[in-house]
């Protein structure tokens, strides 16, 4: 009785039409890992952290990330063209070359720490 009087029940739908249910949670994450993947370029800082952040928002809503792998690759193959573009500009400077070492170390890292066996090979 105390409870009703307390008007808990309208608290909870009003929290839940502001806050969203579980589905609702999902859906929005589910577009904010489509504008992560379609955001993620060479001009990224981390390209590996970017996806290592969309990997754990895929795991909260059991989306498969067995794709991820060719976005990385996009957006790296993108960054080494675009190293080599500037290598040749700039009177033969390698570490123009630097940032794409990195990026496929940390991707290494990341596909390792993962499990992604075809991505080590």
């Amino acid at each position: 009785k105390r409870l009703k009087e307390t008007n808990f029940d309208t608290f909870i739908r009003t929290l839940e039409y502001f806050l969203g249910g579980e589905l609702s949670q999902q859906r929005l994450l589910s577009i904010q890992v489509d504008v992560a993947l379609k955001s993620l370029d060479d001009n990224t800082a981390s390209i590996t952290e970017g996806i290592h952040k969309i990997v754990q928002k895929c795991n909260a809503i059991g989306r498969p990330t067995k794709d991820l792998p060719l976005h990385f690759w996009r957006v790296y193959i993108r960054l080494e063209d675009n190293s080599f573009d500037s290598l040749a500009e700039s009177e033969l400077d390698p570490e123009v070359l630097a940032l794409p070492f990195i990026q496929l170390v940390e991707y290494f890292e990341l596909v390792s720490l993962l499990g992604w066996q075809g991505e080590t090979e």
